[in-house]
């Protein structure tokens, strides 16, 4: 079970509780609680994002009536104009368990860009064109709607 408890888009960040329950003589308990995430279904229909830290079952483990219970909460990271999704997944020796979707979403509001694009570069074959390259910028980081690049330029003459 897993529900989204704060959604602070003033703070960029979400709070995501969670609670796992298996019984206490199981073989192989959890021993990690992962958050994935998607900024917006619509552009990314299958890319999820694992937050980069997880909680740690030890630390957070209870035991009643033979039941060992994992019970926490994950701070994750927002960006702005986000529509985001979330959910929880563990982790044993065996690997991961299928994910759990998260009750709740959060909706972040656009921002001023933060960000250029990286690896930058330029080439003319002629003097009067240029070919401009760059790595696109993620989802994560268009901070707005209707994203897009802007190249401005300036003559070598204006330069001097």
């Amino acid at each position: 079970m897993a529900f989204l408890t704060k959604c602070d888009d003033t703070a960029q960040i979400a709070s995501i509780n969670f609670e796992y329950m298996e019984d206490i003589d199981f073989s192989a308990p959890i021993k990690e609680i992962w958050a994935q995430y998607q900024i917006d279904e619509e552009t990314d229909v299958v890319v999820w994002l694992t937050h980069p830290h997880p909680a740690l079952a030890d630390s957070l483990q209870t035991v009643d009536d033979n039941q060992r219970i994992v019970k926490g909460t994950i701070d994750v990271s927002l960006r702005p104009f986000g529509k985001y999704r979330f959910r929880v997944f563990g982790r044993n020796d065996f690997g991961d368990g299928a994910p759990t979707n998260v009750n709740g979403g959060c909706i972040t509001p656009a921002r001023v860009p933060d960000r250029n694009p990286e690896s930058v570069s330029a080439t003319g074959t002629r003097p009067e064109n240029l070919i401009v390259f760059w790595k696109p910028m993620s989802r994560e980081d268009w901070n707005g709607r209707n994203f897009h690049y802007i190249i401005r330029y300036r003559p070598v003459s204006f330069l001097r």
